[in-house]
């Protein structure tokens, strides 16, 4: 079973992502080590020494974050109808909560042209991985525009080095 963190992107995000993903998880794993507080959480510090982005392909990252140097979080990009096809699943997962509850993330998903999902395993989900993908994520979309989703947290939108959820799942 995979846990998906989403970076839904008003702009397309070129190729400047590994730089982008490996600068938001420097700026925010502190607080949203605090903020998410994982099961299996380590020094914030350690995993950054630890650190490393990689493209996987022309479109495609992989983050290296684990003790384990073989392990690593995937992350892909969806553009053109994947990313469509992203959004539709995202308008249908809103189906669930009152419209008036969800207009703002509507709102966000209306802009999006493109989609850039981490998936997480349950290990990395409970380690430090829900904090390493919301933060790289975060800022994706505060370069780009746009929202991040977090499964099993909500929607969120980046603030100073935090997010502020503005829709909890």
């Amino acid at each position: 079973m995979s846990i998906w963190v989403r970076a839904y992107l008003h702009q397309p995000s070129g190729t400047q992502v590994a730089e982008l993903l490996s600068q938001g998880i420097a700026q925010r794993l502190p607080l949203l080590t605090f903020l998410f507080s994982p099961e299996a959480e380590e020094e914030p510090e350690d995993v950054l020494e630890r650190l490393r982005v990689q493209p996987d392909g022309d479109k495609d990252w992989e983050i290296y974050y684990r003790d384990d140097p073989d392990w690593f979080l995937p992350v892909e990009r969806f553009t053109g109808e994947a990313a469509q096809e992203e959004i539709e699943e995202a308008l249908e997962e809103l189906e669930d909560y009152s419209h008036l509850e969800t207009e703002p993330v509507r709102e966000f998903l209306a802009g999006v042209v493109e989609t850039i999902g981490f998936e997480l395993k349950l290990s990395d989900a409970e380690g430090m991985g829900t904090p390493v993908a919301i933060a790289a994520a975060t800022k994706l979309v505060e370069t780009f525009g746009g929202i991040v989703s977090a499964d099993g947290y909500g929607w969120m939108l980046p603030s100073g080095n935090e997010v502020d959820v503005i829709m909890e799942a």
